[in-house]
């Protein structure tokens, strides 16, 4: 039986699509996305239709061979070193990321979120336990009327930390702040999405929102998405909540990065008294900014979170809270540009807003003397104490609320 042409096209068109929705499962790259795309387009158009298809079809089975032997051996948990990325998946029908539902996990980390990115030997193993409530956040319990929301990225979710140590946690047992735990790996749009999907069926809430200096204020996070581009996200996303997407992304992040992790790219080896600590080199650049340009896409989302009558606490840098240390008394003055665009912002939109920065170095310096840290040594994140300073600064903010919402 011959085919004729248009029907082979069509064919190959179609098998052509297989193929590109197989490679969106295994999170490629773009550009290794784009090569293999174009590459596997020039065969087919030199082929027959009945080779496409049989190509097609292989790759399908192979793929779904390799989840398979992913979910038979564990290796599809096992390649991850704390539950942060096992955990989380694209809801659909929240339309934004969340942790899995219900889940409880314990786990030994063999070390912090900064190993992986540095060839020395800096890793520090601690357990933590992660209970994830039937909405898909860290809480023991679901949404009883908290009157406070904590809203904000991975130092908020407790990323590194144990369930006991979260901020959410700490500010119910040590000061009788009820909140609810509304915190995921993001940036502010993706808080105030966070946010607007709860309120569709819960009000009378208070939305405390973290802000952290690292990775929040971005100029790479300027508004530039057209609706196409974020409906291509959305649609992406539904890919990641797999094995294959998960294990393999992490093993090619992995093997891209062993070029670079022999230097600085990645991290910095400082010493702080007798503590040797890792500081994320994009961190400590992001501090030195001296002028953030105007974003839009931040800003949008500021605007969304007003109606909710946000109180914004600024989150310093490791870099920040122990610069003295790091670089002696006599170093320059770090700029503040990220903080001073945030009041800006804060004032214009008459919001409140709060800076953790001196509370933080105050309780560092103190701390010290103890011979203690608030970060892991070994990750970009607040270990029990700092949070617990957070904690303090949180609670002291809040007494000048007036009645607590109900």
């Amino acid at each position: 039986m011959t085919i004729d042409k248009t029907k082979q096209r069509t064919i190959k068109v179609l098998a052509f699509l297989v193929v590109f929705h197989v490679l969106l499962a295994y999170g490629l790259p773009g550009g290794m996305l784009a090569l293999l795309a174009i590459s596997i387009g020039i065969l087919y158009s030199r082929i027959q239709a009945v080779g496409a298809v049989a190509i097609s079809l292989s790759l399908v089975v192979a793929t779904l061979l390799y989840g398979l032997a992913l979910k038979v051996t564990g290796f599809g948990d096992t390649v991850y070193y704390r539950p942060d990325e096992i955990l989380s998946e694209y809801r659909d029908d929240l339309g934004h990321r969340a942790y899995r539902r219900g889940e409880t996990m314990r786990m030994r980390m063999p070390h912090g979120d900064l190993q992986p990115m540095t060839s020395a030997k800096i890793g520090v193993a601690h357990d933590v336990e992660y209970r994830i409530d039937s909405y898909g956040f860290r809480n023991d319990a679901d949404y009883a009327g908290e009157p406070y929301l904590l809203v904000g990225d991975s130092f908020i979710a407790g990323s590194s930390n144990t369930q006991k140590d979260l901020l959410s946690a700490q500010l119910k047992r040590d000061y009788g702040l009820a909140g609810y735990n509304l915190a995921h790996p993001g940036d502010l749009s993706d808080y105030a999405d966070y946010v607007e999907v709860f309120a569709r069926n819960h009000n009378d809430f208070r939305a405390l929102v973290f802000v952290f200096e690292g990775n929040d204020f971005g100029i790479e996070k300027a508004d530039q998405r057209s609706m196409s581009s974020s409906l291509l996200k959305r649609y992406l996303d539904i890919f990641s909540n797999t094995n294959v997407y998960r294990v393999t992304k992490s093993l090619i992040k992995r093997a891209m990065r062993r070029s670079q992790i022999g230097g600085e790219a990645y991290v910095m080896q400082r010493n702080i008294r007798e503590h040797h600590i890792a500081l994320l080199t994009r961190y400590v650049e992001a501090t030195k900014v001296k002028e953030l340009p105007k974003n839009e896409r931040f800003e949008n989302a500021l605007t969304r979170l007003k109606k909710y009558r946000p109180h914004i606490f600024f989150i310093p840098t490791n870099y920040r809270v122990y610069y003295k240390e790091l670089e002696g008394a006599r170093a320059p003055v770090l700029p503040d540009a990220n903080w001073e665009y945030l009041k800006g912002l804060c004032a214009h939109e008459a919001l409140e807003c709060a800076n953790l920065t001196t509370h933080m170095i105050r309780a560092g310096e103190a701390l010290l003397a103890k011979g203690d840290l608030l970060w892991w040594q070994d990750d970009t994140h607040w270990n029990r104490n700092g949070i617990a300073v957070a904690a303090r600064f949180v609670a002291e903010a809040l007494k000048h609320d007036g009645p607590t919402p109900r």
